[in-house]
């Protein structure tokens, strides 16, 4: 259907489409996703824990797979947001809104997820969601994302995420941490809100043991966010304000892992 009408826009949850609609400015034609089995329940494939297109934010943190799969991704989805737009809002229409201040692209990126598309004539690709503004734009069409995939870490490993939204709707903060032993193996923070798209930072932290950060966590977290451009999406505050605020996001993060 996508390829007979390639002005389509997909929709699974509907909730930007059909504002967009109510403005004007939606599509003209739509092709709904919403019926299609399998498309909505987290599964646990090998490594990966799997969010379907249609996965809404209410079955992900309802989801018992999820829960033991990856704790701390349920942990922080679980204050996103009201109730009606976890029910009907989907995962994967929150990250290609494209919208600014919303969190599941912040979240996602984090936890070094990837996006599962299909382009014109069902070539499947595979997308980092960090790399998804410089491959081909938030929302764009001819895209069809048909999963995001959340790789999860093997036996005697663990992953943790941790988010700090407390200062939303202006930003966010999330840190992503895998450990072995306490002993740091990768990290990434991911500001939201502020920017067009997330900004990712990563970590110089690799091989550090996770007691040796005790003290250290200032300035890790001022250098992590020391050179952000000013704030690119609709802004009412002081171009300063996410400069000074996002590294005392993080400094808590680094104190709670």
């Amino acid at each position: 259907m996508l390829d007979d009408f390639p002005q389509a826009v997909p929709m699974a949850g509907g909730l930007d489409v059909v504002t967009g609609m109510k403005t004007g400015a939606g599509p003209s034609v739509i092709v709904w996703l919403g019926g299609i089995a399998g498309a909505h329940l987290p599964v646990k494939d090998g490594d990966n824990l799997v969010l379907p297109a249609g996965c809404s934010h209410d079955q992900l943190v309802r989801s018992a797979v999820a829960a033991a799969a990856f704790p701390d991704l349920v942990a922080a989805w679980s204050g996103l947001a009201n109730i009606r737009i976890r029910n009907q809002g989907t995962v994967v229409g929150n990250v290609m809104a494209g919208v600014a201040g919303y969190e599941a692209a912040v979240l996602l990126m984090a936890a070094y997820a990837k996006l599962a598309v299909l382009s014109p004539g069902g070539a499947e690709h595979v997308i980092k969601v960090s790399d998804l503004e410089r491959e081909n734009g938030a929302g764009a069409v001819p895209w069809l994302v048909t999963a995001v995939h959340i790789p999860l870490q093997k036996k005697g490993r663990e992953r943790r995420l941790i988010y700090d939204r407390s200062l939303r709707p202006a930003l966010s903060v999330a840190l992503g941490l895998d450990t072995q032993d306490r002993t740091i193996l990768r990290a990434r923070a991911v500001l939201g809100g502020c920017h067009g798209r997330p900004i990712l930072r990563e970590l110089p932290l690799a091989s550090v043991d996770l007691d040796s950060l005790r003290g250290q966590e200032s300035r890790i977290a001022s250098k992590t966010f020391q050179d952000l451009p000013p704030p690119s999406a609709a802004w009412l505050g002081t171009p300063d304000y996410p400069a000074a605020m996002a590294p005392r996001l993080l400094f808590r993060l680094l104190g709670a892992a």
